[in-house]
């Protein structure tokens, strides 16, 4: 069987660039009631903050626009677009988002101590 198209890689074999941005959409999918900074985005999910800062303009531009920014209080605060809502329901499928979820898990367990004793 053929595959059609280009079919993103998600895994830790995959493109790194797609679990960043996968990690990313699904934070800003489970906060689809709140305006996210890139600083709040990478404190949640263990990211890096500099990759984020640099992605998420080049993901708010109008050629990708998977995500929404807006200027507030001198931040930019980031939303998931509807272009960006579609592609990860497309794509979930083959995301490892359990493996996700877990990673970000242990990142905020790190952070309040919870993985001691």
């Amino acid at each position: 069987m053929r595959i059609i198209g280009n079919v993103p890689m998600f895994g830790r074999n995959g493109d790194r660039y797609n679990a960043v941005k996968g990690k990313c959409l699904l934070c800003l999918i489970t906060n689809q009631d709140k305006w996210i900074t890139a600083i709040e985005l990478a404190d949640a999910t263990g990211l890096n903050r500099l990759s984020l800062f640099v992605l998420l303009k080049r993901w708010s531009a109008p050629d990708w626009h998977i995500v929404q920014r807006r200027m507030s209080n001198g931040f930019y605060r980031y939303a998931i677009s509807k272009k960006g809502f579609n592609y990860f329901n497309r794509w979930h499928e083959l995301m490892p988002i359990k493996r996700w979820q877990e990673e970000i898990e242990q990142h905020q367990k790190g952070l309040t101590g919870g993985n001691h004793g």
